[in-house]
């Protein structure tokens, strides 16, 4: 279709619709996804965990849009937090090139990556060298724990910390893994004999909360 205006033509060309008429019949633009994140970017921005409920309720007061279907308020959001943070599983592609960053700028740090036989990301271990020169530093007296990401992804984040001469905790050591059993404990204490190069200081204590392998 051809369209004149101010003495130019344009060309406007469509393609066919093959939806049926009922999953549009009842739309309205409100429920958009890009739509809903445009007046809600601030909150998303500031809290990135920002329940899709409050967003609802928030539109509500501040924007006269009451009762939001979930779906489209949770679409809004996770394109509000791509856009803001990166696509997350995209950013597990980048792992190798940070590895090869900081191994070029402290040959010292201890990383060990792990991956599936796709070559898809599975587990990561971590000890900076910046850190690991100082760990005599701190007391022999070391504690183990995980915790759950808050992510898409469900990853653990499993840690090793220890106290410096102020009573102050420095986490040293740490490791992403898909759960918290024991074998991945097992590949995460591997890793830390590792990078202590085989061996610990005297009398050194370590604890945990012996939970989940």
């Amino acid at each position: 279709m051809a369209q004149q205006k101010n003495s130019l033509f344009g060309i406007t060309s469509y393609t066919q619709h093959n939806c049926p008429p009922s999953i549009h019949a009842k739309f309205k633009q409100r429920n958009s996804a890009w739509y809903i994140a445009s007046l809600i970017d601030r909150d998303v921005s500031i809290n990135r965990h920002i329940k899709p409920k409050e967003i609802r309720e928030r539109a509500g007061l501040y924007h006269q849009l009451p009762h939001l279907p979930y779906m489209p308020v949770w679409r809004a959001r996770e394109l509000l937090r791509n856009t803001i943070d990166g696509d997350e599983g995209a950013s597990f592609s980048l792992i190798p090139d940070w590895i090869e960053q900081v191994m070029n700028t402290d040959n010292s740090t201890y990383i060990q990556l792990k991956t599936t036989h796709e070559n898809r990301f599975e587990a990561i271990f971590i000890m900076l060298g910046s850190i690991k020169s100082r760990i005599h530093l701190l007391r022999p007296f070391y504690a183990l724990d995980g915790t759950h990401t808050r992510s898409q992804y469900n990853l653990t984040l499993l840690i090793a910390v220890g106290v410096d001469a102020e009573d102050r905790i420095l986490p040293f050591a740490w490791a992403l893994v898909p759960i918290e059993n024991e074998t991945w404990w097992s590949w995460f204490c591997e890793h830390l004999f590792e990078a202590f190069d085989g061996s610990f200081l005297p009398d050194t204590v370590i604890i945990s909360d012996r939970d989940k392998g």
